[in-house]
């Protein structure tokens, strides 16, 4: 135990001097492991393969190996019991950065947390790093359940993702991705604005795929994936490595290029690179991946551990009109719940027929017969369904004096759906002269 303590510490001591020129396990692996970011890597996998999210990690961020504590709570989700468990995460932090900055002074260790942090740094401590270590004190919760989950719920996407991405020739591994991003949950919101399975900005997004008031295509886990690799390729020619562009994806690709021409190489941005939003998400998130993807890997090594979902068997149709999404339901002889479950990417308006599925939209259906499947598609006798147009959009005007909750209040409309049509900010902020698009 006591030879792992000082190694440790070593790994601390030395983790900004690390050698310019560390060497990757293999030159021919598109997802090389560097020496610099082995305790990373290792510490990641404990995340995802041994600490549950009943459990949170006080450790420090650059030696994330250099663990503190394991605070174990229960498994209650409710509002009261999140805001306990955030305090107690941040007196956490507080205690062991205040035991580091005491001994960094001088004080002797006089119980059992303040001798245990104390053996972490060997018998004779740096005070520089002790200080440092003080101001590098971090929380991190476990995944080990939630991880099982993202596992059993990939088996339902997994094959069609590696088929994508070996259509657009980049390594097929890139589908573990969503482990770190997502756990596979399409739905997944992030605080910042980021959406679906690959965690896409609505901003990002736009370059690929349709981001608007009637489709999110974020959410729909195909179309995403197709976004995902053209960026990860986008970012891999543009920087040359996939080291390079899987980190690009988090941290952007100009903000790698930028940081590649300081410092040269990979290993050499993990370990010297200062820039003023390359944080412990940027620096870690290569990483993360590596140890997914080997936990996740492990996994499918021994299926008897998980229960995979089984693959949606639909097909992609393109829509040869406009359509209301229940009427194309009922030609179908579909439910609309599972029609919507296929196409996560439709929002309200068009669930609720303020507006038609457009026309040339591609919606995913049942897989049936093709030829049924096709004539069902073709306007027949019943051509009320077919429409030739878009239903057009109300708009109103707002004058000197309106505010959104008047606006909703005098069409009868609901003020959230309002505020989310026309993208207003939490205090619903209009201007005068400024054209509103109105709910049907």
């Amino acid at each position: 135990m006591r030879s792992i303590i000082i190694f440790l510490a070593s790994a601390l001591l030395t983790f900004t001097c690390i050698s310019m020129s560390s060497e990757c396990v293999a030159a021919d692996e598109p997802f090389p492991h560097y020496k610099v970011l082995e305790l990373n890597v290792a510490f990641w996998k404990k995340v995802y393969s041994e600490y549950t999210y009943s459990q949170s990690v006080i450790h420090d961020k650059s030696n994330p190996m250099l663990i503190y504590s394991v605070l174990e709570f229960d498994d209650s989700k409710s509002a009261k019991a999140r805001k306990a468990r955030r305090k107690r995460e941040k007196a956490a932090c507080r205690k062991y950065s205040h035991i580091l900055r005491a001994l960094a002074a001088g004080k002797a260790p006089s119980n059992a947390d303040e001798k245990r942090v104390a053996a972490l740094f060997g018998s004779r401590p740096d005070k520089k790093l002790l200080r440092r270590a003080a101001d590098s004190v971090r929380c991190q919760r476990g995944q080990k359940d939630r991880f099982i989950e993202g596992v059993e719920r990939s088996g339902a996407y997994l094959d069609a993702m590696r088929e994508i991405f070996r259509s657009y020739g980049i390594p097929e591994d890139l589908c573990y991705l969503p482990h770190v991003e997502s756990s596979f949950r399409h739905w997944a919101r992030s605080k910042c604005g980021a959406a679906g399975m690959w965690q896409f900005m609505r901003w990002t997004a736009k370059r690929f795929i349709k981001v608007n008031y009637l489709v999110d295509e974020r959410l729909d886990p195909m179309k995403s994936t197709r976004a995902a690799a053209e960026l990860l390729l986008d970012n891999y020619q543009k920087l040359g490595s996939w080291p390079l562009a899987i980190t690009a994806y988090n941290h952007g690709a100009a903000g790698m290029e930028r940081a590649l021409r300081q410092k040269g190489s990979f290993d050499r941005i993990i370990a010297e690179y200062r820039g003023r939003r390359f944080k412990f998400a940027s620096r870690n998130f290569y990483a993360e991946f590596l140890a997914a993807r080997e936990v996740a890997e492990h996994y499918r090594r021994n299926p008897e551990r998980v229960t995979y979902h089984a693959p949606v068997e639909a097909v992609t149709v393109r829509m040869p009109s406009y359509i209301s999404f229940t009427d194309l339901a009922t030609m179908l002889n579909v439910p609309p719940s599972e029609l919507q479950e296929l196409n996560p990417a439709l929002k309200r308006p068009l669930l609720t027929g303020e507006k038609y599925i457009p026309q040339g939209y591609e919606i995913r259906v049942p897989a049936l017969d093709t030829s049924d499947f096709a004539l069902s598609l073709l306007p027949g006798e019943d051509t009320s369904v077919f429409k030739t147009c878009q239903k057009i959009d109300r708009h109103y005007r707002v004058r000197r004096g309106d505010t959104a909750h008047k606006i909703a209040r005098r069409h009868g409309v609901s003020l959230k759906r309002l505020a989310v049509l026309n993208g207003l900010d939490s205090r619903y902020r209009i201007y005068a002269g400024q054209t509103l698009r109105l709910p049907f």
